[in-house]
């Protein structure tokens, strides 16, 4: 399921309140502006009952400032951090997009999104971007084009993948590959719930260490949720790419519980295009996943 939702500001007409099914909307920019609209978008989210996230645009000076300026405006509410150029030409370097959010959430606020475009993140020097998804931070993406569920706005960069794809401009529209619930539970860092026919468990075993570990697996993207990931990254000793389970370092498998050792026919695809380029084979990739439901039965 994808849904597709807007983000607005002072610079955007009223919101048409029909098939609107979540809403992220500007409160604040650099340590003294304060969106005049904000408090009416985050009010007919409410009256919707829609999932609703506030965002700041970020400035490369006085970050304490602009974290404290943004949370006594935003409070409790989800915060998206919004960076790019800004008017006056700043631009804003990972370090600073890194100071904000530790400092946002010193004073108790909830932000897990960043609006990074990929031609921004190009001209900062296209910067390693997985350190933020180890805090827990989800990029969105911007590419201004018709959108599919396959398009140029999905596609990984800085090793991550976008959570969420701006895919218009005039005025800018959103899209989210799960349901209103899921990008809900993404705007204030909690797991998504999953449907039971949308999720399985990944038993992986390190062909390195032997460590064997579980993981819930979503069909649909054929990744576990970055928190998983960044478990098992920890426990590994190692780096898993959240888009691909490099198959050529780990057996992987599909369990339903209760049920025998049972593999997609997407998780099958993509095994064999790993084997014909050295990777372990199907079969291989089976015994290592039962010979590590094994051990953990016997530990």
């Amino acid at each position: 399921m994808t849904i597709q939702f807007p983000d607005r500001s002072n610079h955007d007409g009223q919101l048409p309140a029909a098939g609107l099914v979540a809403l992220v909307a500007k409160a604040t920019e650099s340590t003294n502006f304060y969106d005049s609209t904000y408090d009416w978008n985050r009010s007919r989210a409410t009256a919707l009952g829609i999932p609703f996230c506030a965002y700041h645009f970020l400035h490369n000076h006085d970050v304490p400032a602009q974290a404290a300026w943004a949370f006594q405006h935003v409070g409790s509410t989800p915060l998206m951090l919004d960076w790019e150029t800004t008017t006056s030409g700043e631009k804003p370097d990972i370090a600073a997009a890194t100071a904000f959010i530790g400092a946002y959430r010193a004073l108790g606020g909830v932000l897990h999104l960043a609006y990074l475009p990929r031609w921004y993140w190009q001209q900062i020097g296209s910067p390693d971007l997985r350190p933020l998804a180890a805090m827990g931070i989800s990029i969105v993406s911007s590419n201004y084009t018709s959108y599919s569920d396959t398009g140029p706005g999905w596609a990984p960069y800085g090793g991550v993948t976008p959570a969420i794809w701006q895919y218009s401009g005039t005025p800018d529209w959103n899209a989210y590959r799960g349901t209103p619930e899921q990008l809900r539970a993404l705007f204030n860092g909690t797991p998504p719930p999953q449907p039971q026919e949308d999720s399985m468990q990944v038993i992986i075993r390190s062909r390195q260490t032997g460590w064997v570990g579980v993981a819930d697996f979503i069909h649909r993207r054929h990744i576990a949720s970055i928190q998983e990931w960044k478990t098992l990254e920890a426990r590994l000793g190692a780096t898993l790419d959240v888009d691909e389970a490099q198959l050529d370092w780990y057996g992987v498998d599909v369990q339903a519980p209760g049920e025998p050792l049972v593999l997609t026919d997407e998780v099958k695809a993509e095994i064999t295009a790993a084997a014909k380029a050295g990777a372990p084979t199907h079969d291989e990739l089976v015994a290592a996943a039962e010979e590590g439901a094994n051990r953990a039965e016997d530990s």
